[in-house]
């Protein structure tokens, strides 16, 4: 029996419906009602199943001691070779299936309306099956792009960061949900991902990622409060990615490895305090947390002037069994020297700290032994 890793899906609603401001009479109403009682009674259940599942792989001694850490460059054994040669090519050197130009000479000017052909092109013929490419010419493209979940086997490629950039500006205090104010909802190489509403307008995600077995190869992220959120099931972020942002930057609750990455922490408002990570494990049986490997946390521009004046920690528990580890990276003098910080209302019971005997610590976050930490074991097929 495979072990499920339902993440934050069974949460989703609650989290959105938490956003939504209520008058006083609904207010007082809903504080006798459960809005969501067939989901809660579903999680209890996979809850349930989850933790049989575990106790019987214990049992098993399935979990021994051969797990390894991924060397620098190297990926899971999910992506296959010639994803991998793909991923590594230029965008000059990929043939691709459409292409995206704004100067009319690709096939389509935007990208919505190349990912809605792919979809119309493989539906009528070519099977789901086989990669479809779409090369993204350099340009800016100002459009919220959403990937749905029958498009399987897409790979998006760029001609570069900071060249073929994707940007939107959706976000919450202008009347969108977290959820829905993604500028990018996915196999990707050589492309920005950002969310222009500025610190005040947070949260506003530049990214979100809710499909299994995603790669974010040599891309940017670019955001203030919620700029990457790995919102469920499998995610890597390999080799020289940047990812920038202030409160909760990089959230969720996917099993998500983030390796060789740039961290770079922005100036937040005057009142807030910068915390890289707000991971989202709600299920002590729920396989899933947070793994940086060989990457750097570093001050972006407009941050070292007056890091000083700041608090910069590498998380917050978002959930009651929040997980995060950070593994041979450099912390730059930046992070403050707890580490973490407490989340409003509680969930700071429930950290705890790992660290081991090089420079770079090893620190977990709601995790009870290194042996909970491996992203193989993570990103392992189902």
């Amino acid at each position: 029996m495979a072990k499920r890793r339902h993440g934050q899906r069974a949460h989703t609603c609650p989290d959105r419906f938490n956003e939504v401001p209520l008058d006083h009479s609904t207010a007082a109403a809903s504080s006798n009602i459960n809005p969501f009682p067939v989901t809660t009674n579903m999680s209890e259940m996979i809850s349930n199943l989850l933790a049989i599942n575990k106790a019987s792989k214990t049992n098993s001694g399935s979990r021994g001691g051969n797990r390894r850490l991924l060397a620098v460059k190297e990926f899971p054994r999910w992506v296959l070779a010639t994803d991998r040669k793909l991923l590594q090519s230029s965008s000059s050197a990929v043939k691709a299936n459409i292409v995206v130009a704004q100067d009319g000479s690709g096939d389509y000017k935007t990208i919505s309306a190349a990912v809605a052909a792919s979809n119309k092109l493989r539906s009528t013929g070519s099977s789901n099956s086989i990669r479809f490419v779409i090369h993204v010419k350099a340009g800016v493209y100002k459009e919220n792009v959403q990937i749905s979940k029958s498009m399987k086997n897409l790979m998006i490629i760029g001609d570069g960061i900071d060249k073929t950039i994707v940007t939107g500006s959706k976000n919450v205090i202008d009347g969108s949900t977290t959820f829905r104010s993604a500028t990018f909802l996915i196999h990707s190489s050589g492309m920005t991902f950002e969310n222009t509403a500025g610190p005040r307008e947070a949260p506003a995600v530049a990214l979100r990622s809710g499909s299994d077995l995603s790669v974010f190869y040599e891309c940017s992220f670019k955001g203030y409060q919620d700029t990457l959120y790995a919102h469920s099931l499998r995610q890597l972020v390999p080799q020289s990615s940047d990812i920038y942002g202030t409160v909760d930057f990089i959230f969720g609750d996917a099993a998500a490895v983030f390796q060789n990455c740039n961290i770079y922490l922005r100036k937040p408002l005057s009142q807030q305090k910068n915390t890289v990570t707000a991971q989202g494990r709600k299920d002590p049986n729920e396989n899933t947390g947070f793994s940086f490997h060989d990457s750097a946390v570093a001050a972006a521009s407009d941050l070292q002037p007056v890091q000083g004046s700041f608090g910069t920690y590498l998380g917050r528990p978002w959930k009651e069994y929040s997980r995060t580890a950070f593994m041979k990276t450099s912390l730059g003098g930046l992070i403050d020297p707890a580490g973490w910080l407490e989340w409003d209302g509680g969930n700071e019971d429930d950290m705890v700290a790992i660290e081991n005997d090089d420079d770079n610590a090893f620190v977990g976050v709601q995790g009870n032994t290194t042996n909970d930490l491996d992203e193989e074991d993570w990103l392992s097929p189902l």
